[in-house]
């Protein structure tokens, strides 16, 4: 009885999606998730009380490790930033 013959249109089928799903798992395997990859850069952002940027309100500092390092006042929909490059440590 040949209840399980598959055609060799499917047969190649089959064995590309494996091949597929074997090769997305590897590639899943060696890419670092998102709390071990460091940022590129630090960042300082400066917060306003208005679109102007008349009087800064408030200040955060963030680490290359994006760990608020320093802080002061308020936050605001009106902020300006600047990055700085980090150093890789080995």
């Amino acid at each position: 009885m040949a209840m399980f013959q598959t055609s060799s249109a499917a047969r190649t089928a089959i064995t590309l999606l494996t091949l597929l799903a074997v090769a997305t798992g590897a590639v899943l395997l060696v890419t670092p998730t998102t709390a071990e990859a460091e940022p590129a850069h630090g960042t300082h952002i400066k917060y306003y009380n208005n679109a102007s940027h008349s009087t800064q309100v408030g200040y955060r500092y963030y680490t290359c490790e994006g760990v608020l390092a320093s802080q002061w006042g308020v936050t605001s929909a009106y902020s300006s930033s600047a990055t700085y490059g980090c150093i890789a440590e080995d």
